[in-house]
């Protein structure tokens, strides 16, 4: 019987074939492998993108700030199958990023995991090519900002506290759990929120009177403080007065003047209506109460936070606190500011809020200037002179106390005075709906 086997070539050529068939086959194998761990990577960013956009629609995650980027650790981001992790192991660390530019809320993504696998740049969401998935990412940068903004703002890994908000380039830290004194608990949806910036003017006085007196022609005027504890006269805050959910630094801005306990009143930083100014009545008899100045503070309608408490009937008193002027002669009426969101400041709050001095002596405001923020009189030779005060004086029936920013003190002046002042708008909200 003949037996035949294969020759030491036709084995060398098996070999052969079949290493050039595994040359073919890994590559192909590797890339199929690759791909569908990438595709897993992706389809598992939808998902953190879609956690985050429930908890920033339930309000869980305090996201307002049109100029502001906010970075939130996948960490807090819990997923119906548990914590989310990569096909290449856990997420270390990584964001789901997230800018709103009035209207609408843009997410974005960038992190690694544990293999270094990851995205090292921002990236859209909406459009996250498997492509950005890169190997060797080192290290995730959170102090970039997305085109359009200035500061940058990095959540907790548990999303119950925040870090501090920061310019774009800096090192922003993450907040501790509960919050942290500067930025706050991420479910506050009160009223008004902690300034993270102070207003700021150039004073241009060329007299020692204004701002020239005070801080210098040329110089930089820094109008309140930044709040540190319990809220104290002349602590910026940025209330949502118009109920739409941010918090307006440009348009929003009040500054803490006192509080009963329960409610606190605060001073917007500006006169209503392009610093136009108004006579406080007509009439020249200020028993009346401001019927005509009050009319251009703003209404339930423009700002209708339902959280603002509304003045309503106020029994206005002079400076000494009683109901009388000009020696008693006159009484003063119960004045209502009807369909008005904010009143007029009293004489004894402006006094409780700027502290010290008396109430119409030169350098009054000198500690205060967040009173008299943009009167041109302050801050330039020319522009209006102050605001009404809700109080008459009680030595005449026709003067009413004012704001006066050239001299830095309170003065008063007729009722009807033909340029007027001012008509600056001050609010009283539930002390619980400030943050603390």
């Amino acid at each position: 019987m003949n037996r035949k086997g294969f020759t030491l070539i036709e084995l060398l050529a098996v070999i052969i074939i079949l290493g050039i068939l595994m040359l073919i086959a890994i590559p192909s194998v590797t890339n199929y492998i690759n791909n569908s761990r990438k595709n897993t990577y992706v389809t598992t960013v939808n998902e953190l993108v879609k956690g985050t956009i429930a908890k920033v629609n339930n309000g869980e995650l305090s996201v307002y700030d049109t100029d502001t980027t906010y970075y939130v650790p996948c960490t807090c981001i819990k997923l119906e199958n548990g914590e989310a992790k990569s096909p290449y192991g856990k997420f270390d660390p990584a964001y789901v990023v997230v800018t709103f530019d009035g209207t609408n809320y843009n997410y974005y993504f960038t992190g690694k995991d544990v293999q270094n696998m990851g995205v090292p740049t921002l990236t859209s969401a909406d459009i996250l090519p498997k492509e950005s998935i890169v190997a060797n990412v080192e290290a995730i940068d959170t102090t970039v900002g997305i085109e359009g903004t200035s500061n940058v703002y990095v959540f907790s890994d548990e999303c119950n506290g925040e870090g501090e908000v920061g310019p774009a380039g800096t090192t922003v830290p993450g907040g501790s759990s509960g919050g942290s004194s500067s930025g706050g608990s991420t479910t506050f949806k009160g009223m008004c929120k902690k300034a993270k910036t102070l207003h700021t003017a150039t004073c241009t006085r060329t007299t020692s009177s204004g701002c020239g007196g005070t801080v210098g022609n040329g110089n930089t005027i820094t109008y309140g403080t930044l709040p540190n504890g319990t809220p104290k006269g002349g602590d910026a805050y940025d209330c949502d007065v118009n109920n739409d959910g941010t918090y307006d630094a440009a348009k929003e801005r009040f500054y803490y003047v006192t509080s009963d306990g329960d409610n606190s009143i605060l001073l917007y930083y500006t006169n209503m209506n392009n610093q136009t100014n108004y006579s406080y009545d007509s009439s020249n008899q200020n028993y009346h109460g401001p019927r005509n100045a009050y009319q251009y503070l703003p209404s339930t309608t423009e700002w209708k936070n339902t959280k603002l408490i509304a003045p309503s009937t106020r029994s206005i008193k002079n400076e000494s606190g009683n109901g009388t002027t000009y020696s008693g002669s006159y009484s003063i009426e119960s004045f209502t500011y009807t369909n008005k969101a904010a009143r007029f400041l009293t004489y004894q709050e402006l006094r409780a809020g700027c502290g010290t001095g008396s109430g119409y002596s030169s350098g009054y405001f000198d500690q205060c200037k967040w009173m008299l923020e943009n009167l041109g009189n302050y801050e330039a030779n020319s522009g209006s002179y102050g605001y009404w005060l809700e109080n008459p004086y009680s030595s005449s029936s026709s003067d009413v106390w004012y704001a006066r920013g050239d001299s830095r003190l309170v003065s008063y002046h007729y009722a009807s005075y033909s340029s007027g002042y001012g008509v600056r708008p001050a609010i009283t909200v539930k002390t619980t709906d400030i943050e603390s």
